[in-house]
């Protein structure tokens, strides 16, 4: 008897098992299981908060927290301070300052118990609809479950020399555990992503502004996360162009808000402003990049490559990260080409954005502070690695909750 006649009833039976599963998991409620997986979430963030190091309710945080709660304490009082970071953030925190006082540490319990009871779970639903969108409800079971797993199995896949940088100084900020703006900005983002894919198969317009304007409010919150703009631009620009505007008016009013914040505070509009006195050339166009120069004047191809070889020296293997991004993106594209060109640019506009930033670094884990915003598409990329295999197809579907209409149209009021 040949290997292939021992293998194939072997292979028919694992195939049986597979679809059998498959259905038992369609015939379970969708609320049973996110709720499962919100569930399971809670008690990891549990865990990690009792025995990484910290005091009381203070985990590591970069710094910026101090300006964002300094910030939302003036705005409750009806006084605006010099504005160096956005109001998205601060807007949230300051009824929290009412009750809180000026003291950071006095708010702390209250804004981690925020982030870990209301956007926690708002990121989990956002990640498994657009995960359905993408591929239908076990596509999106399978990225919400990735997104509760992977900042976990990070632990594991850090060698020792890295683990406490992993553990003590990544794990809190990429999963709430502090005031900084990173974390709910991601949320945001990722409602605003889900919002992009349903523009995209409903015919009111009002799913487009809402998407423009949660994309908007999370600039609000940090303005670097403008990367992602260029996905649903280029999304809509394909497949949709009539959303172009709607999704244009909706992040209006959050972006000139924010110009007004920046005017006011900071006296004039930074991304207009030049860094230093513009140097005239003899084409006389000298000054017409001057403005961009200054966000990109510090990226360097060569700190990215630095940032690769740091992967392999203080992960297991930096080419399966390399693998999963790459067999991830051929598979989703392959399977659902819109998947593919959103999820994709999300990724690689960060990773060449903020990969090549000379202060992005591995080895003092800066880098995933600032790819933070990329990590959703991350996900969806490593969730998509199995559709490579032959004969998986998706089957892209509504996500089994409702979003009521009366929460589009106050968004996009």
């Amino acid at each position: 008897m040949s290997s292939h006649a021992v293998r194939a009833p072997a292979l028919r039976r694992a195939a049986g098992w597979i679809d059998t599963a498959h259905e038992r998991l369609l015939a379970v409620r969708t609320l049973y299981v996110l709720s499962t997986l919100v569930a399971l979430q809670w008690a990891a963030l549990a865990a990690l908060a009792v025995t990484v190091r910290h005091n009381g309710w203070i985990y590591y945080m970069g710094g910026d927290q101090l300006w964002h709660y300094s910030s939302a304490y003036l705005l409750a009082h009806g006084k605006l301070a010099p504005t160096f970071v956005g109001y998205g953030w601060a807007t949230i925190l300051a009824p929290i300052t009412w009750f809180a006082g000026p003291n950071l540490v006095n708010a702390l319990p209250t804004i981690v118990l925020l982030n870990a009871i209301v956007l926690l779970p708002i990121a989990l639903l956002a990640i498994y609809g657009i995960g359905c969108r993408l591929g239908g409800r076990i596509f999106g079971y399978w990225a919400a479950l990735l997104w509760v797993v992977l900042p976990y199995a990070g632990i594991a896949y850090t060698l020792n020399g890295y683990h406490q940088k992993y553990t003590e100084l990544t794990l809190p900020q990429v999963l709430g555990l502090g005031a900084m703006s990173d974390f709910p900005s991601v949320v945001v983002l990722l409602v605003g992503a889900y919002l992009c894919l349903r523009a995209l198969d409903e015919p009111r317009w009002q799913w487009a502004a809402a998407a423009g304007a949660a994309v908007g409010y999370s600039l609000a919150i940090k303005p670097s996360n403008t990367a992602f703009v260029i996905a649903p631009l280029l999304l809509f620009a394909i497949y949709k162009r009539r959303a172009l505007l709607p999704a244009a008016l909706g992040a209006l009013p959050p972006l000139l808000l924010l110009a007004f914040w920046k005017v006011r505070g900071y006296g004039h509009l930074p991304v207009l402003s030049r860094a230093e006195p513009a140097r005239r050339v003899a084409l006389g166009s000298g000054g017409v990049f001057g403005p961009l120069h200054k966000y990109t004047g510090d990226n360097s191809w060569t700190q990215l490559q630095n940032n690769l070889i740091q992967l392999r020296e203080f992960f297991w293997s930096d080419r399966l990260l390399e693998f999963v991004v790459v067999a991830g993106l051929i598979a989703l594209t392959l399977r659902s080409r819109r998947g593919g060109i959103f999820v994709g640019t999300w990724f690689f506009a960060f990773l060449l954005l903020k990969g090549t930033y000379l202060n992005s670094r591995v080895e003092d884990a800066t880098f995933w502070r600032l790819m933070l915003p990329a990590f959703p598409a991350f996900v969806l990329l490593v969730a998509a690695v199995p559709l490579a295999w032959p004969g998986v197809r998706l089957r892209p579907t509504a996500p089994h909750f409702r979003v009521p209409r009366s929460a589009v149209l106050a968004a996009t009021a």
